[in-house]
């Protein structure tokens, strides 16, 4: 109806429905030459004649196909942010027992948004793409966590600090798929998981360490730093449920 809509249905734009709506018909011109008018009474007319106007008025909450009386923050919140079906990877970013920051600086990396030097060199040509520790290839995150000899060196001395004969991933795959797999007698999924974040979140930190000039630590001397952060962890965890015995498993394996 426009801006003229309340002159031209004879309704003060101010009116309350019930002020509009007397003995259930609407206060809108019968005859009218202006068919959107005619329109809108006839819309309105239907509209009265399937609603009791003696009961009072309700408000329903919720997406279309879920009304109900009393607002719900569940289902609000599922309506705006559908759930997904759930992702294999699931079980090796976020479980008990984690640590916050490694899990969320996993799952950055998981999903591959590290602003690694590939990626930052295709906002700013003027950087270099390649690997801060290498030098010799581009630096996406297979090669930065995974493939670079840093990288490997970090992987090569936890598995054999674990007591597991050295693996060579390939990719972020073969690391996710290796988090999931079946775990034999003597051996502890958890402990495979806190390990691998640290990892993944102190070569991130080195990483970060040197593109802003600081001294380069060796991957021995790093791997010491997680050495001792894994007993921290483990040490803040000692008496909750299934953390038990992953100190003395840890100190075993070294």
């Amino acid at each position: 109806m426009g801006e003229n809509g309340p002159l031209r249905l004879g309704i003060p734009v101010q009116s309350s429905v019930h002020e509009a709506l007397l003995s259930r018909d609407w206060q809108v011109p019968y005859r009218s030459r202006d068919q959107n008018v005619a329109t809108v009474r006839s819309l309105l007319q239907n509209y009265a004649s399937n609603h009791d106007l003696l009961v009072p008025d309700i408000f329903l909450w919720g997406p279309q196909d879920r009304k109900q009386q009393e607002f719900s923050t569940k289902i609000t919140w599922e309506h705006l942010r559908p759930k997904e079906e759930n992702k294999s990877w699931f079980p090796a970013v976020w479980f008990k027992n984690a640590v916050p920051k490694h899990s969320f600086n996993f799952w950055v990396a998981n999903l591959d948004r590290l602003p690694v030097n590939a990626r930052l060199a295709q906002w700013s040509p003027h950087l270099s793409p390649l690997c801060t520790f290498c030098s010799d290839h581009e630096e996406s995150r297979d090669h930065m966590l995974i493939t670079c000899v840093f990288a490997t060196e970090i992987w090569n001395l936890l598995f054999r600090h674990l007591d597991i004969y050295p693996i060579q991933f390939q990719s972020w795959n073969d690391l996710i798929l290796w988090l999931l797999e079946p775990i034999s007698s003597g051996k502890s999924s958890l402990l495979r998981k806190l390990a691998s974040q640290a990892a993944v979140y102190l070569i991130w930190r080195e990483r970060n360490n040197r593109s802003h000039d600081a001294p380069a630590t060796p991957p021995d001397i790093l791997f010491k730093q997680l050495d001792r952060l894994i007993k921290d962890i483990l040490l803040a965890r000692r008496l909750k449920k299934g953390c038990l015995s992953l100190l003395s498993l840890w100190l075993s394996f070294g």
